[in-house]
């Protein structure tokens, strides 16, 4: 046997000996709300002015009332009429200006995924530590077709699947090669770089013959 009930979405108020002393919303006023609340009052965490009621009358003297149910879009607004009504005895009167909740549901929350999306993709993302610059010089780099993937990913210090998502249009999509971009020194232009790659392969290989030849004389 339980307790619980049906969810429900709603603004409910804490009225204690006949008084309104807080007011509140939820998307489950009963399941969530009302635990949380409780859970609070009885380990001393809640509001000062609701916890010196709780601390002095017990929870016997506390009764949760659901107000108005309505949908989660109107919530605030439904929030901010009820605590003009009760402005005259409720503890937390201001809350709802110090932290306002922004609930987005529906359409409104694919294109505010969306929006943030496209804000932090790319090298607009406060963690991308990897230059615009950069991103035009592999991207000049995979449309000349002259460097296999591992080669641009050695060149530039990047992960291989960075260049394979760079490729396939998975990152920095949107960031376009400007027309007037010149292709004029060693790390824009392919043929020199691929060069530049496999003389670095021979030097390094030399290095280790000798270094081999040393080690048996």
């Amino acid at each position: 046997m339980t307790n619980s009930k049906n969810r429900v979405t709603g603004i409910y108020a804490w009225v204690v000996k006949g008084v309104v002393r807080y007011v509140g919303s939820s998307k489950d006023i009963y399941n969530s709300r009302k635990s949380n609340h409780l859970s609070r009052l009885r380990n001393g965490t809640h509001i000062p002015q609701l916890q010196q009621l709780f601390d002095e009358f017990g929870q016997n003297a506390f009764e949760f009332v659901e107000l108005e149910r309505c949908l989660v879009r109107e919530l605030n607004e439904r929030e901010d009429h009820y605590k003009d009504v009760f402005k005259d005895t409720i503890f937390n009167l201001n809350d709802i200006n110090n932290y306002k909740k922004d609930i987005k549901t529906g359409l409104r929350a694919k294109n505010f995924k969306d929006k943030l999306s496209e804000v932090n993709s790319g090298t607009g993302n406060p963690m991308c530590k990897t230059e615009t610059t950069t991103i035009v010089q592999i991207k000049v780099a995979l449309r000349d077709g002259k460097m296999t993937n591992k080669q641009i990913s050695d060149l530039f210090g990047k992960s291989p699947s960075m260049i394979s998502s760079i490729k396939n249009n998975k990152r920095w999509a949107k960031l376009e090669i400007p027309l007037d971009y010149q292709v004029d020194n060693k790390l824009h232009n392919n043929e020199v770089v691929s060069e530049e790659i496999e003389h670095t392969k021979n030097t390094e290989k030399i290095k280790l013959d000798e270094s081999l030849v040393l080690c048996q004389a």
